[in-house]
C-alpha cells in the first residue's frame, strides 16, 4: 500500500508527535491563508464534532485528509483548495451544529458529500484484520478510575487538550 501521510493542525504542538508516528509532512495552519501541500487530496475524512474549525490529520492513500480535533475557528474553505476534481467528502462523527461548506468549491469540483454515522459489520472486521495484521494499535491517554482521575480527564476534555482516546484504569 503506498500510503503518504499529511498532518495539518492549528498550532506546532501535534508536530513531534505526528513525525514520530511517521508522517511525511506535518502544516502548521495558524495565521497561513492559503495551505500549500503536494498532491491535490481525494479523499477528506471529518471526524470532529464539531465542524466550525478544524485541526487536520492527512493520511492519504494515494490521497486522503483527516480532520481530527477542532481547536480554533478556521473555514473548511481552505481545506476545499487542496481537493482534488471529483473528490469525496465524508463527515463520520455528529455534532450539534451544521456542516457548512461553500457551495462554489463543491460545484465547481464536483465534489461529493457522502455521510455514514456506522460502517458495516463487514467493513468493521476487515479494519480489524487490517489493524491486526499491520500491528497498529490504538494511542491512549490513562487515568486512574478515581473520583480525581476522572475530573482530570473530564477537565482535559472540556479544555480541548484531549488526544486520542481516554481510559480509566483501575
Amino acid at each position: 500500500m503506498d500510503v503518504q501521510v499529511v498532518v495539518f493542525s492549528s498550532t506546532e504542538a501535534k508536530r513531534e508527535e505526528a513525525l514520530r508516528l511517521g508522517v511525511a509532512e506535518f502544516c502548521a495552519t495558524a495565521g497561513v491563508e492559503k495551505l500549500d501541500i503536494g498532491p491535490p487530496l481525494d479523499h477528506l475524512l471529518v471526524t470532529t464534532s464539531f465542524f466550525a474549525g478544524l485541526d487536520v490529520v492527512s493520511s492519504a492513500f494515494f490521497s486522503f485528509i483527516v480532520i481530527s480535533m477542532l481547536i480554533i475557528d478556521y473555514h473548511v474553505s481552505r481545506y476545499l483548495n487542496v481537493m482534488n476534481a471529483m473528490g469525496s467528502i465524508y463527515p463520520l462523527t455528529i455534532s450539534g451544529t451544521d456542516l457548512v461548506i461553500p457551495t462554489m468549491p463543491v460545484v465547481l469540483k464536483g465534489l461529493t458529500i457522502q455521510g455514514s454515522a456506522v460502517s458495516s459489520r463487514s467493513v468493521q472486521v476487515k479494519t480489524l484484520k487490517f489493524a491486526a495484521s499491520h500491528q497498529i494499535k490504538p494511542i491512549i491517554e490513562r487515568f486512574p478510575f478515581t473520583k480525581e482521575g476522572i475530573e482530570d480527564g473530564m477537565a482535559k476534555l472540556r479544555e480541548g487538550r484531549m488526544r486520542y482516546r481516554a481510559v480509566l484504569v483501575a
